[in-house]
């Protein structure tokens, strides 16, 4: 049970974020576009707070099923405003921070637990881009109200997880954890072109052929799962660099055959993504010892604040650099991405010997 609710956590943010993305960059200019992503992940950055309230009332399922009947009801108002996507994400990361806690548990009895979860959430994604391509050709509207039915369905079967015992207490923490969080932060910081590689699908693709590329992303992260397995953690963090500085350096030649570059781009993005994260959340699980909603939540949400961060770097440099359409020059953009992960290669041998 607790991989469907990964699926469904997964689903909701792929079958939405195409339609946000389009809506959005027709009535806002493009360097709005990632602070609008950096406000809807703003919630995330405060999951130590949320894991506090998951450890000492209630039981996880009821978070769970909470966040998700909440969330599912912000997301189908999100028409009237994007307010209601920030709103449905608070919810959604409430739920999402009572599952982590679950996982963790399992974990000590489920071995690669951890990495079945991405999977689920890969699968999630799959599912999720595709369906919300297809369906944001009937509009915006439809595709807001329909992610609340699968919100609100798990929603009622969340409540099915196993209640396990509330750890109400002042949290454990180590040098190990803080280390983590670090290199987690930095990581998620280093700013990309993804804005304007949208730009660039955007004015030659469909809603549908732009799922549909992003389906390769999915294949990317089970290959990058499978794969990963047999990487030292260094080579794995290199290697997850090198991916995004590869996406980056592609953000330029994009415009010339759009949907090529939409499968390679989300392929090694997919594969990056994979190599970064599931040896990340492997280190926090095993580490995690007590408090698991509050000291899980708080190490993760160092990467989403990290991935705030980054959008928030992307929408200056864009900016600064007058980058509002895909006849702008992407080099300013791309150059301090590249530098920028370069810069970031000393943090594989500390994750490493952490």
């Amino acid at each position: 049970m607790i991989l469907y609710v990964y699926v469904v956590l997964s689903f909701t943010f792929a079958f939405t974020s195409l339609a946000v993305s389009l809506h959005f960059l027709e009535h806002h200019e493009a360097g709005d576009l990632p602070l609008l992503w950096a406000s809807i992940s703003a919630p995330w950055a405060l999951k130590p707070f949320l894991g506090l309230l998951v450890d000492c009332a209630w039981g996880r399922p009821r978070w769970i099923c909470l966040g998700f009947v909440c969330g599912g009801i912000s997301f189908a108002l999100a028409p009237l405003s994007h307010i209601w996507i920030i709103v449905g994400s608070t919810w959604v990361c409430l739920g999402d921070c009572a599952a982590d806690a679950l996982m963790v548990e399992m974990a000590r009895e489920q071995e690669g637990l951890q990495r079945k979860t991405i999977g689920a959430r890969a699968l999630g994604t799959l599912l999720g881009t595709l369906l919300g391509g297809i369906v944001y050709t009937w509009g915006y509207g439809l595709v807001m109200r329909g992610v609340a039915v699968p919100l609100l369905s798990m929603g009622v079967g969340a409540l099915d997880l196993p209640n396990l015992p509330r750890t109400c207490a002042y949290p454990t923490w180590s040098w190990k954890l803080v280390s983590l969080q670090v290199i987690g932060f930095l990581l998620a910081a280093t700013p990309g072109a993804d804005t304007f590689i949208l730009l660039a699908w955007k004015e030659q693709l469909s809603s549908i052929t732009i799922a549909l590329a992003s389906l390769s992303g999915q294949v990317g992260v089970v290959l990058g799962l499978w794969f990963g397995k047999s990487l030292r953690r260094d080579l794995s963090i290199w290697m997850a660099l090198t991916s995004g500085m590869l996406v980056s350096l592609s953000a330029g030649m994009t415009p010339w055959s759009p949907l090529f570059f939409a499968v390679v781009q989300n392929f090694v993005g997919g594969v990056g993504g994979a190599l970064f994260t599931a040896p990340l959340i492997e280190e926090v699980s095993e580490t995690v010892r007590g408090h698991e909603a509050f000291t899980f939540a708080a190490c993760m949400a160092s990467v989403n604040l990290g991935g705030i961060v980054s959008s928030a770097l992307e929408a200056e440099i864009m900016k600064g650099a007058g980058i509002q359409s895909v006849e702008d020059d992407p080099l300013p953009l791309v150059g301090i991405s590249v530098i920028l992960g370069m810069i970031s290669f000393p943090l594989g041998t500390w994750f490493a010997r952490v």
